[in-house]
């Protein structure tokens, strides 16, 4: 009798251990490869958004250099540079002056019409002063202290996004220098002699249209249902 007792209870027990190991290798093989799961599933969303972060960074960056290239261009055509010169010398009864400035701004049109700007304008040369704009309304007003401007003067610059003083709202510039006219000069003073001297540089400059931005940023290729893309500055 005790035998039998003592029989059942070694058998009990050598089930229980291994019901326990059973239970315990399950349970370790489970966690680990849940593990491995969650991390693999993990690094693949990471690689997704990365993806997708760099793509749209190449199309904001590509987007960006496309317009400063029409910038640039349409600083550097002869017949602006003339007409801005012109209209920098601020005498509105110069028939030169009416000349030019119906021709700059078809100009200013052709480039506003066929680009993602919101505003092309050009600053004189001294004073920071708008001498002609896409947007009338912006004429005469003056812009010495603004950055673009500044930097403009030198180099082309773009402006990262900032809050427009004028409309509070994001804005985009990029500026470029408008380079200088040689211009004539004969010496009227006694001992002067007669040459040449350049103005100094104006600035071409426009504000980017930030809805095309938006469209870029909001694309939701490969972010699924849920994701959402964020435009962030330092």
């Amino acid at each position: 009798m005790r035998l039998r007792l003592w029989n059942k209870s070694l058998m009990a027990r050598l089930v229980s251990y291994i019901l326990f190991l059973s239970f315990l290798t399950v349970g370790l093989t489970g966690y680990i490869a849940y593990r491995r799961a969650s991390h693999a599933l993990e690094h693949s969303v990471f690689n997704r958004l990365n993806a997708v972060a760099t793509l749209k960074e190449y199309e904001l960056e590509r987007w960006i250099d496309e317009q400063r290239q029409r910038v640039v261009f349409f600083s550097q055509l002869p017949a602006v540079r003339e007409a801005a010169h012109v209209l920098m010398s601020g005498n509105e009864t110069d028939a030169r002056y009416q000349a030019a400035y119906p021709e700059l701004r078809d100009y200013l049109n052709l480039l506003f019409s066929s680009s993602d700007l919101q505003e092309v304008f050009i600053l004189s040369s001294t004073g920071g002063k708008v001498i002609i704009s896409s947007h009338p309304a912006s004429e005469g007003t003056y812009h010495v202290k603004d950055i673009y401007y500044v930097q403009g003067r030198q180099s082309t610059f773009v402006q990262p996004i900032y809050a427009s003083p004028t409309t509070l709202k994001p804005t985009m510039t990029i500026a470029t220098p408008l380079v200088g006219i040689m211009e004539e000069t004969s010496g009227e003073a006694e001992g002067e002699a007669s040459g040449s001297r350049w103005e100094p540089p104006g600035v071409v400059a426009a504000h980017l249209d930030l809805d095309r931005m938006d469209q870029i940023i909001g694309e939701r290729t490969g972010l699924g249902l849920t994701g959402e893309t964020y435009l962030v500055d330092r």
